[in-house]
Parts: structure tokens; sequence; C-alpha cells
């Protein structure tokens, strides 16, 4: 049978399904729900008839070809990996045999019984399982590490405390930073089930972009406007930077007046943030310390707000619209940096971006518009980065963003309202004042015109 299943996989082309198979026992189990819906099949809907449906139509809908197939094509192309309904077929299958034995339990006498039992369940673990399979000790001894470390964190601050986590990462699906592989940041979810953590916000939605403009601020603006919102602690995965100590820890540690809790394997740090945000309690009145929080849950800082409507645009009409910056050098996160004038034309209005969090947002779609700006690039930009976008879901919009490198290399992308499609890579050069100008008149044909020109080395810091 593992012969078979090799040649099979050959043939095909396997990747995750290949750990999607049945086995003998579930494999049995799906063609007896199988044959039941031919031929036996009731419209009374009992228990074996519901499975047997749910077996049918779940592989209709999943198979290469099936209804998936209609549903990408008509519905929505947002759904995706259809093989994982392999997980409900198999648990179908290996419930309908022991459904079938239950039932049929008076029938057997307990000499039978309980060794057919016995013999399916060994049966199905030997089948389900390889001579190769064994306990991984790196990744028990991680576990464990982990979680006596957020075993101690717990018992350092309230139950529902706010815990923020360090380095930002995207979610979903994003890549390594550093040595810090994707979705590294659920291990706290795993192991604690009394304090709130900040991963996890949706890329491309405006809680992702607060949580990354945040994350992006001189450490001391940070932990002072953390603590004005009400977060008790800042957890640290040291495998996401290249030297934690001399990027964050250092000045964490000093401001804070704390020593961090360490997991086991040194790789996981907690700051306690309890002595300073009594220091920054004591630094505002309550009145002060309710709109600045008030101001910086809002959201806005990170979203481009328009000062009017951006519908008539296809009448030539022009309109002003505010650009703001998240940038890692501003004294607060979020400030207005500039204005263009945004027209059916190219317009000669510019507006200035710097850094590596200045961005251009708004919500206009299907118009016919030109856009100047300068931007200037920082050699490691945040991975996708936006220069200039406005996306939406369902894969509609446009968007100049970073290529998933982190480097300053970006590309030109537009949602047809099936999928997101690169139209262009575009040369856009760090450290370097650039002019791009974006005619967007041809948006429909996805054939957009660019003109970038790179003038002065711009002043960093």
């Amino acid at each position: 049978m593992a012969r078979m299943k090799r040649a099979y996989n050959e043939g095909t082309g396997a990747n995750e399904n290949t750990t999607a198979t049945l086995g003998i026992v579930g494999s049995a189990g799906f063609i007896f729900l199988t044959a039941y819906f031919l031929f036996v099949y009731k419209k009374s809907m009992g228990m074996t008839s519901r499975l047997s449906l749910f077996i049918v139509s779940g592989s209709l809908l999943a198979i290469v070809g099936g209804f998936s197939s209609v549903v990408v094509m008509f519905i929505t192309p947002q759904i995706r990996a259809y093989n994982r309904i392999s997980v409900y077929l198999a648990f179908f299958s290996f419930f309908a045999l022991a459904f079938l034995i239950g039932r049929n339990k008076h029938r057997l006498s307990k000499y039978v019984y309980l060794p057919l039992l016995l013999g399916l369940f060994v049966l199905g673990i030997l089948d389900q399982t390889t001579l190769g399979m064994k306990i991984n000790q790196p990744s028990a001894t991680e576990y464990l590490s982990d979680k006596e470390f957020f075993q101690k964190i717990e018992r350092t601050v309230p139950r529902e405390s706010m815990i923020w986590q360090l380095p930002y990462m995207l979610f979903p699906e994003t890549p390594h930073i550093n040595n810090m592989p994707d979705y590294s940041h659920l291990r706290a979810y795993l192991h604690s089930d009394g304090l709130r953590w900040s991963y996890g916000a949706m890329k491309g939605r405006k809680p992702a972009y607060w949580m990354q403009n945040m994350s992006m601020l001189p450490v001391d603006n940070m932990a002072e406007q953390l603590s004005i919102i009400g977060f008790s602690g800042i957890y640290i995965d040291r495998s996401g930077y290249v030297d934690a100590q001399k990027e964050i820890e250092g000045k964490l540690a000093s401001l804070l007046d704390v020593s961090p809790i360490i997991s086991k394997n040194n790789r996981l740090a907690f700051y306690d943030m309890t002595k300073y945000n009594v220091i920054v309690r004591r630094k505002y009145s309550a009145e002060e310390l309710e709109r600045k929080k008030r101001e910086l849950t809002s959201l806005s800082p990170a979203i481009v707000m328009a000062d009017h409507s951006l519908n008539d645009l296809s009448s030539g009409k022009s309109v002003n619209i505010r650009f703001m910056s998240g940038d890692a050098s501003s004294t607060r996160a979020g400030k207005v940096v500039g204005s263009a004038n945004v027209s059916g034309i190219i317009s000669d209005n510019t507006v200035s971006l710097h850094g590596v969090s200045s961005h251009i947002e708004f919500d206009l779609h299907k118009k016919e518009y030109g856009l100047s700006f300068w931007a200037c690039p920082d050699e490691k930009q945040v991975i996708y980065a936006d220069l200039v976008s406005n996306h939406k879901a369902g894969f509609i919009g446009y968007g100049i963003e970073q290529n998933g490198s982190s480097a300053p290399q970006f590309n030109f992308g537009i949602g047809n309202g099936k999928e997101w499609r690169t139209v262009r890579d575009i040369a856009i050069k760090p450290q370097v004042w650039n002019l791009i100008v974006l005619n967007l008149r041809k948006l429909a044909s996805e054939r957009p015109t660019f003109l970038r020109h790179g003038i002065d080395n711009c002043p960093l810091g």
C-alpha cells in the first residue's frame, strides 16, 4: 500500500494532500457510505443517510474540477484549499463504521464485539502511522520552555491584561522575520487563557495598520502610548531581531526599570509595565489620559482621510486629499505631511513621503485620474507595505506595495475582482527622493503609466 501511495503521489504531484489519506479503516467507511447513497439512500434522513449525503456532497465539492470550480468562477475565489475538507470526510467515514457497529451490538456476543472494536482501533492506528513517527525532542523541549514562560507571565500581571507583542508580524501568511517563522506569536494563545495578546489583526485592515505604525515608533514613544491605552507588558520574540538587546531590549529595560522574564531557551522575553504605568498616570491628569486614549485608539493615524468626496473625479473636478505618515521619526504616530491635488489629469502639486511607513490610501475605484508625489524609502521596509493603494475586500483596487522581502523593492498590482495580480515591478531607489507620477486613466486596461525620476539624496533621521 505504501508503494502504491508513493507511485500515485509521484504521478499526480502531491503537496499537503499526502497526509490526507483515509487509510484502510477510513476507506472502508467511505466506500460503505458512497454505496449506501447510491443504492440504499432513503429520504427519511436517518443517521446513515445523512452521513452518506455528507460524504457524497463533500467529495463533489472538493474534487478537482468539482463544484468548488463553480464557486470560484461565479461566486468568490477567496475560498481556497478545498482539499482540507478531507478532515470532515475522514470523520464521517470513521463515524459511520462506529455507528454501524454500535447499532448491531446486540447481534454480536461480547467475545466478538470487543475484539472487533479493539482490532479496528489497532489497525487504524497502525495504518495512519509509520515507524518513523516519534516525539520531536527539540519541539517538545521548546514547548515546555514556552509553557513555563507564559505561566510566569500569568502570575506576574492581572488576568485579562493586554500584552503587546514584538516584533510586529502581519497576519495571516507572512515571510520569516529574521529567524522568526510565520505565526510564531500564536504560541502565546496556546499556553495562556487569561491574557489578551496583540497579535492577529487582519492585514490590510485599520487595526493592522495602527499596530504596525505603533510598533515602528521610538521605544519611549511606543511604551508611553501603550501605557496610556492600557497595556500591562511587552512580549518580545528575540528570534525576530538581528540583535534584540541592541535594537530594543536595552532601551526598554532602562525605560521600564525592570528585569525581564526570560524563557529557558532564551528566545522569549517579557517586560512588566506595572511600575512604568504608575509613572505615566502621575504624569497626566485623568482628563488628559482619557483624551489621549481616545486619540490613540481612533485608528486614524494609519489611514489617510479625504477632505472632500472623491466621487466626482471622472468629471474632471479636482479634489484635495490629506496624506498622513506613521513615520518612525515622528513624535507621534500619524501626522499630516502634505496635501496633493488629484484630478482627471496629472496634477503638478506634490506631496512628500519619507521613511518606512508614510503612505497614501483612499477609497476610490474605477475612476480615471493622475497622482504625483515624492517618495524617499528607507533601506529596510515593512514587508508588503503600501506606498499608495486603494485596497478593498474581494480583490478590488490597486496598490504600489513592497514585494515581501523587506528590501526597498516595490511592484504594482491590480485586483480585478477575482484575483490580485502583479502587473509590473517598479524601481524606486532607497534614500533618494523619487518623483513618482501615476496615471490611472488606463487602469481598466491594466496598463497604468509610470514616471520615476531619482534626484539628490534625501536627509534621513
